[in-house]
């Protein structure tokens, strides 16, 4: 227990120490060095090796973590690319120099991941090489699989002259970025205004890699909306019927990789003008329609007239004593009761009933035997019956 106190004392004294030591170094914090001594180690191929000195003092080299803040500029854009925090004095990075390329670097000093000072920026810039005449390259005529797209070019460009020696210029690219594709061909414009158009020849590569422009241009008032399509090759367009548009395409590879130029614009094709109806050619085709519609009714209830109309029969109307007087009654109506019999013998009577009153026909043929009155009376009562339906 008696090696507590001494350790407490000793790691007080080393905390007061301390804190002293950050106190002074803080003070110094008021300013700090930009790095010195920027260059290029190697510079083949366009890739680049550079090294530089901190120019820090060893106290805040040692008291501090110092990061290195490394960014890049091309000559012919206005924003500054960062390489992020980088934690020794050397840096390897690729750069496309037939641009102008400027470079930056700082210093950083972090205590634990909160950056506490950073210097003023230390610049150098790479000449772009001297370029004369064309630039660029055409390649012939031939079939791009999709798979070259992946290969990268090792370009050198050698120079001579008389008085002194000019170095080899290398540089390694990758061909799709700087690739500038012929313009989409077989341009159409469809009733429905859907625009279809084929990519360019000569590339056996899938279809959803390309990205398109359509610049669509409104030839009378000359307004100008340019629309984005990606993997395919048709766009419906919303367009004003009454007015005359011109449409253009372009394309760049933008899915699978991405290019960094377009094409130039294809062949122009036009959607020309709809006529629409006015008030007076509706009202003649709503007439027409109105009319054409009332003659087929007409000629269906001729057709149909004695369907339609026709009366269905009504058997108060036939017996009508036997409705009014017996109330439907009828045995009453006959004036007979018929007792059951122990054999009954029921017959069929047909009865014709024809338009003409001088068509008319009555049958009445039956055959039975009863105990209670005769085949006569029987007759008798069922052409009453018949008289009534006449």
């Amino acid at each position: 227990m008696f090696l507590l106190p001494a350790y407490l004392a000793i790691h007080l004294a080393l905390s007061v120490g301390s804190s002293s030591k950050i106190l002074d170094l803080q003070v110094n914090l008021t300013h700090v060095n930009p790095p010195t001594d920027l260059k290029i180690v190697d510079g083949q191929f366009g890739d680049f090796n550079f090294s530089w000195n901190s120019n820090l003092t060893e106290d805040l080299l040692n008291g501090y973590k110092v990061k290195y803040v490394f960014e890049y500029r091309y000559h012919d854009k206005d924003r500054w690319e960062n390489d992020g925090r980088l934690p020794t004095e050397e840096h390897e990075s690729k750069f496309e120099l037939h641009r102008g390329v400027s470079i930056r670097i700082r210093n950083v000093l972090l205590s634990e991941e909160t950056v506490l000072r950073k210097s003023n920026w230390t610049e150098k810039m790479i000449r772009s090489p001297d370029l004369q005449g064309r630039q660029g390259c055409h390649i012939g005529k031939m079939v791009i699989e999709q798979d070259d797209l992946e290969e990268p070019l090792l370009i050198c460009v050698n120079g001579s002259n008389n008085s002194t020696s000019i170095s080899p210029y290398y540089v390694q690219i990758n061909p799709q970025e700087f690739e500038k594709y012929n313009p989409p061909h077989n341009v159409k414009i469809f009733p429905n205004l859907t625009v279809t158009w084929d990519k360019p020849a000569g590339y056996n590569i899938n279809d959803d890699c390309f990205g398109y422009q359509l610049q669509l241009t409104e030839l009378d008032g000359n307004n100008i909306k340019v629309l984005h399509v990606k993997g395919e090759t048709k766009r419906i367009l919303n367009t004003n019927l009454a007015k005359r548009y011109s449409v253009k395409v372009r394309t760049k590879m933008e899915v699978c990789l991405e290019t960094k130029y377009w094409s130039e614009w294809s062949v122009e094709a036009f959607i020309e003008p709809k006529e629409l109806l006015n008030g007076r050619v509706v009202a003649i085709v709503l007439l027409m329609t109105a009319v054409m519609t009332i003659l087929l009714m007409s000629l269906i209830f001729r057709r149909y007239k004695d369907f339609i109309f026709r009366q269905v029969p009504d058997p108060q109307k036939n017996f009508k004593e036997l409705f009014e007087e017996y109330n439907g009654d009828f045995q009453k109506w006959l004036g007979y009761q018929i007792p059951t019999s122990k054999y009954e013998e029921c017959s069929t009577v047909v009865i014709e009933e024809r338009t003409r009153p001088e068509a008319q026909v009555k049958k009445c043929s039956f055959s039975i035997t009863t105990d209670l009155f005769t085949a006569e009376d029987y007759r008798h009562s069922m052409c009453k019956a018949v008289d009534q339906i006449s």
